[in-house]
């Protein structure tokens, strides 16, 4: 149950485990009451999330199988602290409450858009890993700022590249943060997922066969790839809307780019303004290294890149990279060709290094076959000769529903899967590739 007014909004929810192979909060029942962007004094804005509730976290059951049980292990918030027996699993009940208050100070100077704020944070947990109760406070302070730049080349122009003019948009923006809290995050549970259920359980096997973590323990992985440092080291905790027991001590300079190059496209008479490249990167100092980025001053730079070549054909490019040893180095280079409303072609390839390697080829294809039905299929192929998989589904477009029926092969498991999902046509579809693309909004065609 939930309503929303203007920027203020709560909820009630409860929530049940049903599979007991998955890692999950069942909560008996709990609270959440927001407030976004309330302007309480002249130049001030507030942001508020409160919340009270009654958590039973629940780890998830070893498997049965052998050779599951051969590749599984317990992640660290998944195990008492300290370690308990081997392979004992977490099992804490108890109340959650806090409050998470932020106040910005928005300020404009000339051009400069400068943003000063302070957070701060009060909770209580009935019971932590050790199965006693904690309380921790928590703050940050810090500023944002952001200034744009821009500049017109009217003199540009290019048949072959379908370019008519040129107009350059950049800002820049740049961010302080300083925080501290009185508590350790690794003493929580996550009550809160950073992860879905699928990507936890891959962490488990990740933990076996990167790390060689014997199976049926805790995952005592590095901490450079422990994901709750990540989500912090990225400023999870700097947000009032985010997962409570996220938080933790850390100081970060975080600076980014955003460039747009623009041109005009049609006919003659009747030409529009649509972006010809964009080019998105950040990257994020760290001041005190080795408490925050495991020794290196710099790290998390990431870009995304994208050429709209026509309007039916984009080159796209993304990468992440950190600097410590054996950091993430991710390049993904690809293409999207596009024939609307029929179907959309996707072709890539993922350069990954890191703890390990891998380039994999990834493929796509999906077909409007009529006005009510849409065919998916894809590929996902290793380049050192591995196959990963396929997948093969058929979409129906219902008057309020979307139904999504297929088949997936696992190639690396051995396994084939029967997937089904519903979903109402108003959800947001934000996947870049698949059927979801090809839907438009509910009673846009008549197609009811």
């Amino acid at each position: 149950m939930s309503q929303a007014r203007d920027h203020i909004s709560w909820s009630v929810s409860a929530d049940v485990r049903l599979n007991d192979f998955l890692t999950q909060t069942e909560w008996l029942p709990r609270a959440d009451h927001f407030i976004l962007g309330q302007r309480v004094a002249e130049g001030l804005t507030w942001f508020a999330h409160s919340g009270v509730g009654y958590g039973r976290f629940r780890t998830g059951a070893a498997p049965t199988s052998p050779k599951e049980a051969a590749l599984f292990t317990y992640l660290p918030w998944e195990s008492p602290a300290p370690p308990g027996a081997p392979g004992e699993p977490l099992k804490v009940d108890g109340e959650r409450v806090f409050t998470r208050q932020e106040i910005d100070w928005p300020l404009q100077l000339g051009p400069v858009k400068l943003v000063p704020y302070a957070l701060g944070e009060a909770a209580h947990w009935g019971e932590d890993r050790t199965g006693d109760d904690l309380q921790r406070l928590y703050y940050q302070v810090g500023a944002r700022a952001s200034v744009p730049f821009w500049r017109t080349f009217p003199e540009v122009e290019s048949p072959l590249w379908n370019v008519h003019g040129l107009a350059h948009k950049v800002t820049f923006d740049a961010e302080f943060a300083f925080a501290e809290a009185n508590r350790d995050m690794t003493m929580l549970p996550l009550y809160d997922p950073l992860d879905d259920d699928g990507i936890e359980a891959l962490r488990r096997r990740f933990a076996v066969r990167t790390f060689g973590v014997p199976a049926g323990t805790v995952a005592t992985i590095p901490l450079p790839f422990d994901e709750r440092f990540y989500a912090l080291r990225t400023g999870l905790a700097g947000w009032v809307t985010s997962p409570v027991e996220t938080a933790d001590d850390l100081m970060a300079l975080r600076l980014g780019m955003n460039h747009r190059l623009q041109t005009k496209r049609g006919l003659p008479d009747q030409r529009r303004i649509v972006d010809w490249m964009t080019l998105d990167t950040n990257l994020t100092i760290f001041p005190n290294a080795d408490r925050d980025n495991f020794g290196t001053a710099a790290g998390l730079l990431d870009y995304t890149y994208r050429w709209f070549i026509g309007d039916r054909f984009t080159l796209v490019s993304t990468g992440l990279f950190d600097f410590f040893h054996d950091g993430t180095q991710l390049i993904t280079i690809g293409g999207y060709l596009d024939r609307p409303p029929r179907g959309q072609l996707y072709l890539g390839l993922n350069l990954l290094e890191g703890p390990f390697r891998s380039q994999v080829l990834q493929a796509s294809f999906s077909y409007q076959m009529s006005p009510k039905w849409i065919g998916t299929v894809g590929a996902s192929i290793d380049l050192t000769g591995e196959n990963i998989g396929q997948s093969v589904s058929v979409t129906r477009i219902g008057e309020s529903l979307i139904v999504n029926l297929g088949v997936r092969v696992d190639a690396i498991r051995g396994d084939t899967g029967v997937f089904l999902s519903v979903e109402p046509r108003f959800l947001p579809k934000r996947r870049l590739t698949g059927a979801a693309g090809h839907i438009p909004i509910a009673g846009l065609e008549k197609l009811e």
